[in-house]
């Protein structure tokens, strides 16, 4: 995680620095923990683009509007079981997962270089900021209406 995900996570948060942006990545050990997973977690590193200045914390808060978050958690899994290869129960592997910030099946990139980090990290940002912008528009409408 430190050789390939933090860096690519720091490469962008300087990116979007320039453009006057708020971001900020946040690395956490063992003791990081998510209420939704029960899994055990060797690690986190998040980076977090918000309008509001960052916090002390890389804490994952119920989702918002106004903060984009790209987590990657280190996570100790059973050992996938493919055709007829018989495994030990105890067999275990790590991964680093990305779990979408708007939900859904989480996916390993362990494999994957910092370039390749970093273009996730930026398709998943420029999808939220095009939901940012179809939300606020909305919401405008709304209460203008009002």
């Amino acid at each position: 995680m430190e050789r390939r995900i933090v860096p690519a996570l720091e490469a962008v948060a300087t990116e979007l620095r320039k453009e006057n942006v708020s971001a900020e990545v946040f690395v956490e050990g063992p003791e990081a923990q998510d209420p939704d997973d029960e899994r055990t977690f060797l690690g986190r590193a998040s980076l977090v683009v918000s309008s509001h200045p960052a916090t002390n914390s890389g804490e994952e808060q119920s989702s918002s509007i106004d903060s984009f978050r790209y987590v990657v958690r280190m996570v100790v899994t059973p050992v996938p079981a493919y055709g007829f290869a018989v495994h030990e129960a105890d067999d275990l592997t790590v991964r680093l997962e990305v779990r979408p910030h708007s939900g859904g099946q989480g996916y390993d990139v362990v494999d994957w270089n910092s370039d390749q980090v970093a273009h996730d990290v930026l398709d998943h940002y420029e999808r939220w900021l095009e939901y940012v912008g179809t939300s606020e528009k909305s919401e405008s409408r709304f209460s203008h209406r009002l």
